[in-house]
């Protein structure tokens, strides 16, 4: 609860947290239900995308200072199923990887301009297009609603067509009613991708090369409401969205089981979602999807930076 007082104070006064508090990174008036989160690579700015009107920010991490990239309205029309725009992130081209949730819609965005590069449309409906990743030779998109991993091929500086890469109807992973796969990273070798099934807390390991699925012994650890994950050497952090907390998790050498390290809650956490690596902080996404029938949100939208610290092992 210390910790949580400390960050209130800092965002009404503007100071900065301190190296063992939790951060808040106050997100403009306005702008609404963030989820997705993509770092630049010196980590000095980040942005994130409304999934209720489609806008999309860049913040920089430390004056706040913000600008938008993307202006509501232009990716996501005025009346569109919420959610709308989720996970985020930024390749080494400075491309804005974007999944469209509800849409069924995937974007590619330059960055700097906000303009639209390519935009992708699922061909099966009913889906919730959730999370991306992207490696030098594609990006991966996973969809909660359908059993299959959407992917577009990267060329140099050429974006390929969407492709149900990997249709998942008799693999390991069975699809059931409620959120599937959603929250994808990949190894630093860019080999293995790693999902997490939400409803189910189940985590599985994808050989890009052979399609080979290897379920991840969890160990036991509870991971129902996996959400966003962050994937940090041999350390994976698991965001789970229902839960308010993120759980660190110890990735064996071969990589078939984790075990649990630490689990960080604070009541700043407000239905969280996605997260990504600063430093020495792990920034986490509140959403507060759980207030947005009757318009409830607690204002202003913020992203918490939690210290690395906090999650070291118990």
């Amino acid at each position: 609860m210390r910790r949580a007082a400390l960050g209130l104070i800092c965002v009404l006064l503007g100071c900065e947290a301190g190296a063992d508090e939790v951060a808040h990174h106050v997100l403009p008036d306005g702008f609404t239900y963030p989820e997705g989160i993509a770092l630049e690579a010196k980590a000095s700015a980040f942005y994130t995308a409304s999934a209720e009107n489609g806008a999309v920010i860049r913040v920089e991490l430390a004056s706040g200072r913000s600008r938008v990239v993307v202006p509501g309205g232009v990716l996501m029309k005025q009346g569109s199923p919420f959610p709308g725009l989720l996970g985020l992130k930024l390749d080494t081209t400075n491309r804005l990887w974007i999944a469209g949730g509800l849409t069924d819609a995937m974007f590619v965005v330059d960055a700097r301009s906000g303009n639209v590069i390519k935009r992708f449309q699922s061909p099966r409906e009913g889906g919730l297009i959730n999370d991306v990743v992207v490696t030098q030779d594609a990006g991966y998109f996973t969809d909660s609603f359908n059993p299959v991993l959407w992917r577009v091929p990267i060329e140099g500086a050429t974006l390929g067509e969407l492709e149900p890469w990997f249709t998942l109807d008799d693999s390991p992973i069975k699809y059931a009613k409620g959120v599937n796969l959603n929250g994808i990273a990949v190894t630093p070798d860019e080999k293995q991708l790693i999902v997490v099934q939400m409803d189910q807390g189940l985590l599985y390991r994808i050989d890009i090369a052979s399609k080979h699925i290897t379920p991840i012994d969890a160990g036991g650890a509870a991971l129902s409401g996996g959400d966003g994950l962050v994937l940090d050497h041999n350390m994976l952090y698991v965001v789970r969205q229902t839960k308010g907390e993120v759980v660190a998790l110890e990735l064996s050498r071969d990589g078939n089981s984790v075990k649990a390290r630490s689990t960080f809650s604070d009541p700043a956490l407000q239905y969280p979602a996605t997260a990504a690596k600063a430093g020495d902080r792990l920034l986490v996404v509140n959403t507060q999807f759980d207030r947005h029938d009757g318009n409830k949100a607690s204002l202003p939208f913020d992203i918490v930076g939690i210290p690395l610290g906090a999650l070291k092992p118990e």
